[in-house]
């Protein structure tokens, strides 16, 4: 049994690929892949030519085994276009179904990032990869899940509209969630209210809109989305009483020291053995006098 019938279980190449030769070092596995058809078709005019004028060596990224990384080297061929109004005198031969041709990672590897991200994060899935014998950073990572086209929503409810940041304090944009769904369904380039106003014009399905204090998406959901209720998303609930219990204990801050027990050396008062919920409730009685 020959060397590249034992590797294609292991190593599946589309058909016409072989494996010429593999070696391998303590932290990956280099395999020199090689075409065995005797023509190939110009990207162009999909004429098939059997002149090659030439060959090079392309290095690409596979998917890892047993923990080291894959690295397969191509020897691309070039061949000369036999069709004499052709544009492209001379092209390369491609493999789309394993690699795109100005990729440096195979189809399989660039999908098997592309759930490492989503499932992970991009700081967290930069941490595990190396783990996996796959080398990326997190802005790869970021990169490879926002080539994956979501398809837009057929219809939306319940909208959650807040501000997104694409550089921290330097360029923000628009996130748009389904909170039935909890799913990001929308990323606007920025914040403004007429770009968010436009979105929802096209939306008038919306009952409800959840969003921050912000001006700019109260007139966008006023104008785009009329028939819509606004209402406050549960962050800036809690910010808004957080805010109103401040204010309140300010203004009564003069009554708060006729509530207060002296503790001994700072021991808090469960610790001393006293009920923390009465002194709560007295507290209380001696603010609404």
């Amino acid at each position: 049994m020959s060397q590249t019938e034992i590797s294609f279980p292991f190593l599946p190449l589309p058909d016409g690929l072989v494996i010429a030769s593999v070696s391998s070092k303590e932290s990956c596995v280099i395999v020199h892949v090689a075409c065995s058809l005797p023509s190939a078709c110009c990207p162009l005019c999909g004429q098939s030519s059997e002149r090659i004028h030439g060959d090079y060596t392309r290095t690409v990224a596979d998917l890892p085994c047993a923990g080291r990384r894959v690295i397969l080297r191509f020897s691309v061929r070039k061949f000369v276009c036999s069709t004499p109004l052709c544009l492209r005198k001379i092209f390369t031969e491609r493999h789309t179904d394993l690699v795109r041709y100005y990729a440096r990672m195979t189809n399989r590897l660039s999908e098997a990032l592309q759930t490492l991200g989503f499932a992970t994060c991009g700081e967290l899935g930069e941490r595990l990869a190396p783990k996996l014998g796959m080398s990326v950073s997190g802005p790869t990572l970021l990169r490879r899940m926002r080539t994956r086209a979501c398809p837009p929503p057929s219809s939306v409810r319940i909208l959650g509209i807040d501000d997104w940041c694409w550089k921290k304090g330097t360029t923000y944009g628009t996130i748009l969630v389904d909170l039935e769904l909890r799913k990001t369904i929308e990323i606007l380039p920025d914040r403004t209210a007429e770009t968010a106003e436009a979105w929802l014009s096209t939306h008038p399905e919306i009952e409800v809109v959840s969003r921050d204090r912000g001006g700019n998406y109260a007139v966008a959901a006023r104008k785009g989305a009329p028939q819509a209720q606004q209402v406050a998303d549960k962050f800036h609930l809690l910010k808004n009483l957080r805010e109103e219990i401040k204010d309140f204990l300010a203004r009564k801050q003069k009554w708060l020291p006729e509530a207060e027990e002296v503790s001994s050396d700072g021991v808090p008062l469960r610790a001393q053995g006293k009920n923390v919920n009465a002194i709560l409730i007295e507290s209380h009685l001696l603010i609404q006098k």
